[in-house]
């Protein structure tokens, strides 16, 4: 049941989420889509936005229900898509679970698949659970990403630690503009919680709480032009080895001068290269520009703490 008000959809559970979305798109693209507190919703297929922008809301009210769940349906092959959202459009989703253990058989890859370019997409309130490969993956260039208040956890596959991960830039040729990540949650996890295989201009990771992560959380493979990582807890991170243990796995981080906060920084969670790559920046119709030198970059690394459990130290000390 589809209840209309102005410019707002009120979304039932009775038909799979997709179904009604997708087709609303094709109608009146403009609107926001209100899911309900308390219903679990099914995806028989993907939410695919083209270029509107794709705004999905939870109701915060009433309290004493559980947030609104999207959760993929296997087909009668067992298969579930990949991703339940893909968008190459603007994005806000607010107060939404993503359960990604579909319903009767295997997980699904992740949540989202945001592939335009010079977007912006907006997470906040959400829980991004299970899934074997990313929660939300980017294939565009030149987007900026803000993700608050949200929990990722449980998000692992056992047979390649490499997967496993919060959020990855794809090998997009030019790189992001901006990654916000504040005030989340992520837990149970194999690898990067904040990955990417190109560059981006502004970083910023901050009040965040990352605990139980098979190997390193954050990876700038590229470059990253300005970083700020302040006011986080990491416990437990980087389980299969650390700087004084290479054979367990990761061997720990090039240093960076002017970093001075050495324990964090060789422990290896976040790995920077110290050159920049002149040959794939940032340039607005995608040829090639030499904007930035190692000069330009900036790296603010403040008031991070690092714990261990015992039972991992001792793990570490008798392998």
């Amino acid at each position: 049941v589809v209840v209309k008000a102005q410019d707002t959809l009120f979304i039932g559970g009775d038909s799979p989420v997709n179904t009604t979305i997708v087709s609303e798109i094709a109608n009146n693209p403009d609107k926001v889509y209100v899911l309900k507190r308390g219903v679990r919703y099914y995806l028989n297929g993907v939410i695919e936005s083209g270029d509107w922008h794709l705004r999905i809301i939870g109701e915060t009210e009433p309290a004493d229900l559980p947030p609104a769940i999207i959760q993929p349906k296997v087909d009668e092959g067992a298969n579930a898509p990949d991703y339940g959202i893909v968008a190459e459009s603007d994005v806000t989703i607010k107060n939404i679970y993503f359960l990604n253990e579909p319903y009767g058989g295997r997980e699904a890859r992740g949540a989202m698949n945001t592939k335009g370019s010079k977007k912006r997409i907006e997470v906040d309130n959400c829980i991004f659970d299970y899934g074997f490969h990313i929660a939300i993956r980017n294939d565009g260039s030149l987007s900026s990403y803000f993700v608050t208040n949200s929990v990722f956890k449980n998000i692992a596959f056992w047979n390649n630690i490499s997967n496993g991960k919060g959020f990855s830039i794809r090998q997009v040729e030019i790189g992001l503009d901006s990654i916000v990540f504040e005030n989340c949650t992520f837990t149970n996890m194999n690898n990067l919680m904040s990955g990417w295989g190109s560059s981006v201009k502004y970083y910023k990771f901050n009040h965040n709480t990352v605990f139980n992560l098979m190997k390193l959380p954050n990876e700038v493979s590229e470059h990253c032009v300005e970083m700020e990582v302040s006011n986080n807890i990491f416990y437990n991170v980087g389980v299969i080895g650390h700087y004084d243990n290479p054979a367990g796995g990761f061997h720990g981080l090039v240093s960076y001068p002017g970093v001075t906060d050495t324990v964090d920084l060789k422990m290896g969670w976040f790995r920077i290269l110290e050159d920049l790559r002149p040959d794939t920046i940032f340039a607005e119709d995608g040829t090639i520009e030499y904007l930035f030198a190692e000069q330009n970059r900036k790296i603010n690394w403040t008031n991070n703490s690092v714990f261990f459990g015992d039972k991992l130290v001792n793990f570490w000390d008798t392998s």
